[in-house]
């Protein structure tokens, strides 16, 4: 009836994830809509991510709602996992890298605007420690991190749309 619930899950391409959407609102086209409020939606099963990473995201964002907004990361805990973010208060982006007992954030310089599409690519070669970042298809960064250990995780889950800590209204992609 042109309805959608946001309490069911909807699976991924490759059939291999659930996605849950139960904290997701829906504009009036059924599109997922994430307002800043803390609406996001995440894997209910482990992506098994561990060694080289790469994080894609399209966005536009209406303003910042923190100090950083987080498009896309893994759902696991401090000093765990990895986040594709944007610092709207600084005009920087970059990859956020947790390894269990440290933590390493590849931030890029840049120009983000309100109310613009942006293509956001963050990637973490292991072997070699180094992140890219590419912004519009155009490579801005590549920082050498230092780190040649893999990514720690607790669970390997992916959320959209909000910071791992702040499901509720902390750091939500607006």
């Amino acid at each position: 009836a042109g309805t959608r619930s946001n309490t069911t899950s909807i699976v991924d391409l490759t059939n291999t994830a659930a996605i849950d959407v139960t904290d997701a609102s829906f504009d009036s086209n059924s599109h997922i809509d994430l307002d800043g409020t803390g609406d996001h939606f995440h894997t209910s099963t482990s992506c098994g991510i561990t060694s080289d990473i790469t994080l894609e995201a399209v966005f536009n964002e209406d303003g910042a709602t923190a100090p950083h907004t987080t498009v896309i990361c893994t759902d696991t805990g401090y000093q765990y996992g990895v986040k594709l973010m944007s610092y709207k208060n600084s005009n920087r982006y970059g990859l956020w890298l947790g390894f269990g007992s440290s933590n390493y954030f590849a931030e890029v310089s840049g120009t983000l605007n309100n109310d613009t599409f942006y293509h956001l690519v963050g990637s973490f070669d292991q072997s070699s420690g180094q992140v890219k970042m590419y912004l519009n298809g155009v490579l801005t960064g590549t920082i050498n991190t230092g780190q040649t250990s893999a990514i720690s995780l607790n669970n390997g889950h992916i959320t959209i749309g909000a910071d791992y800590h702040g499901l509720g209204n902390s750091y939500a992609l607006n």
